[in-house]
């Protein structure tokens, strides 16, 4: 009988078990139906569309079919209530998708993690890699779990080149231009700035030959203009009257030696004597006691050292003076420019102060360049006229020699502190990093000596990719183990 009860009692508590559960499903299945229903009466769920591609319309976090990126962007009303029926985009297989268990969504950080993590593992010779996003790499294709772009392939050869794969659509997102490289003939025209100077073999110093003192001095300040013959100063030396002594003597021998007179004559040149002096003192047969000393050159006095009354000795300096007939324009050229210029080549001088371009020549190049200013002097000699000593004027070198060489936008290049470098299109969506070595920048292009070879195509915009480029090589380089060198 007990055995019956148990029997009895386990069978009804199977069928309420069973009662329950179907009760639990049927209610399910009303509430989904509830749910359908209410989607079949015309209420519109929330409508998002693709960052970068607006026509595109769907779910919340659908990937876009153009760049896959995740739908983000909330679609305004009025635009729901015209959106077409097949503007939905059914959302990819992706290899980065977020799992849900019990109701809990997978962290995006964790996902990001988690491939992170894979680059450790990752040894292969092809790697898809997140254009916004380089940390992202994986070894198959799918979604970045950030911005659900599509993984881009990235090919890394034996040589250890890496290969960039860009997307017809992105790269016109990406507003990607190319430039052909070619060898053209170029000419530089060199743009500096002159300074006025002396013409310093024009400057004459005078010097004292004998001990004595100025008796009378002619010159009173500063540029003040003297012509060849004025008279500058006289001056008492004993030296000097004890050689006219000699001279005379010698003259008035009744032996009539003409060697000592010639040897007597040679002394008072030697002591600084002018011609004329010897001429006169030979006429009158008289010693003159304070000696006249005349310019034998014209030009302006520049210094004074010594006037009226000053004792004077031998290597004693009296003044200074310069001809002013000619300038010396002195410029300074970079060391990439010592290439384009030659001795006797055109050069056109402008200033404010003249009424138009002087049309001179490169008259002499310095052999060294300037320890503080790392800058190679060049000589242009020109006229006075408007010049004048301490003038800065404007100086065009003439570009009248050419070269040819390899030659690609300015633009293209891009600097650092390390190296310079060019993105080249290798093929129809594929891109590689040059290393290059550059020579001068002409007319808004820049030569290339090496690393580049003709008909090559250079990207001239887009150059972020470049940013993503190094920090790409940095995460294979960790990835493979160091083995990977960025270029």
């Amino acid at each position: 009988m007990k055995k019956i009860l148990i029997i009895i009692t386990i069978l009804s508590f199977n069928i309420n078990a069973n009662q329950h559960v179907f009760e639990e499903a049927q209610h399910n299945y009303e509430h989904d139906a509830h749910n359908h229903s209410k989607e079949n009466t015309g209420v519109v769920t929330k409508q998002y569309r693709c960052p970068m591609h607006p026509e595109i319309i769907g779910k919340h976090k659908d990937n876009c079919s153009i760049c896959g990126m995740f739908l983000t962007e909330p679609v305004p009303e009025d635009a729901e209530q015209h959106k077409g029926e097949d503007t939905h985009v059914p959302k990819k297989e992706e290899h980065f998708k977020v799992e849900h268990h019990h109701g809990a969504s997978t962290n995006i950080l964790n996902e990001e993690q988690k491939y992170l993590s894979k680059a450790s593992v990752i040894d292969s010779k092809s790697i898809y890699v997140c254009p916004m996003h380089p940390e992202i790499v994986s070894d198959k294709e799918g979604n970045c779990p950030i911005c659900g772009m599509n993984l881009e392939l990235k090919k890394i050869n034996n040589e250890s080149k890496i290969e960039i794969n860009v997307s017809g659509e992105m790269q016109q997102a990406l507003g990607i231009r190319v430039s052909i490289a070619k060898k053209d003939i170029i000419s530089k025209k060199i743009n500096t700035v002159g300074e006025v100077g002396y013409n310093e073999d024009a400057v004459n110093y005078i010097y004292s030959r004998v001990d004595g003192w100025i008796e009378y001095a002619n010159f009173q300040s500063i540029g003040s203009k003297i012509s060849k013959g004025d008279l500058l100063y006289t001056v008492y030396s004993p030296q000097i009257v004890q050689a006219q002594k000699d001279y005379l003597l010698a003259l008035n021998s009744n032996t009539n030696n003409n060697k000592m007179i010639e040897a007597a004559r040679l002394t008072l040149l030697l002591l600084g004597v002018d011609e004329s002096v010897i001429f006169q003192i030979k006429k009158e047969r008289k010693i003159q006691i304070n000696v006249p000393f005349y310019a034998k050159e014209k030009g302006v006095i520049t210094d004074i050292y010594l006037k009226k009354g000053a004792y004077i000795n031998r290597n004693t300096k009296i003044l200074s003076f310069v001809d002013f007939d000619t300038f010396w324009i002195t410029v300074d050229l970079f060391e990439n420019e010592q290439n384009w210029i030659r001795e006797n080549q055109k050069v056109f001088i402008d200033s404010r102060a003249l009424d138009s371009k002087v049309e001179s020549t490169i008259d002499y190049i310095y052999p060294e360049f300037d320890k503080e200013t790392r800058s190679l002097k060049a000589r242009i000699i020109v006229p006075s006229g408007a010049f004048r000593p301490n003038m800065l004027v404007n100086v065009e070198i003439n570009n009248s020699i050419n070269k040819t060489a390899l030659v690609i936008p300015k633009e293209a290049l891009i600097q650092t502190s390390k190296n310079n470098k060019v993105v080249v299109k290798t093929n129809k969506n594929s891109f590689e990093v040059k290393e290059v070595v550059i020579g001068d920048y002409v007319n808004e292009m820049v030569e290339i000596k090496s690393g580049l070879e003709e008909f090559e195509r250079v990207v001239i915009s887009g150059q972020f990719l470049i940013d993503s480029e190094s920090n790409i090589q940095e995460s294979i380089s960790r990835m493979v183990g160091g083995n990977s060198n960025a270029n």
